[in-house]
């Protein structure tokens, strides 16, 4: 059985490291991060990564609600949610 790492932090400065967000050990997922509002700021269904920008342009520092639907069939848990924040 794989482990699967979700990061609570991510700092997307430029500086080429802990750019993404992105969830390791899990190739299939869909993945929604939404601001605390719960306004949708990114969406993926192939396992991706936000770079913590919503249309183009960065967001604030803060933190962030994740949701992840994880598409294998053979993991207990097939939704997850919780919160990563963004630090530059």
């Amino acid at each position: 059985e794989g482990r699967v790492y979700l990061p609570n932090v991510f700092t997307p400065n430029g500086d080429g490291i802990n750019e993404t967000f992105r969830v390791l050990g899990l190739p299939e997922i869909e993945m929604k991060i939404f601001n605390r509002w719960g306004n949708l700021l990114y969406e993926s269904s192939s396992g991706g990564s936000w770079d913590g920008t919503f249309q183009g342009k960065w967001v604030p520092e803060g933190v962030y609600v994740y949701q992840i639907n994880i598409q294998q069939c053979d993991f207990p848990e097939k939704i997850r949610t919780g919160t990563v924040t963004l630090m530059r």
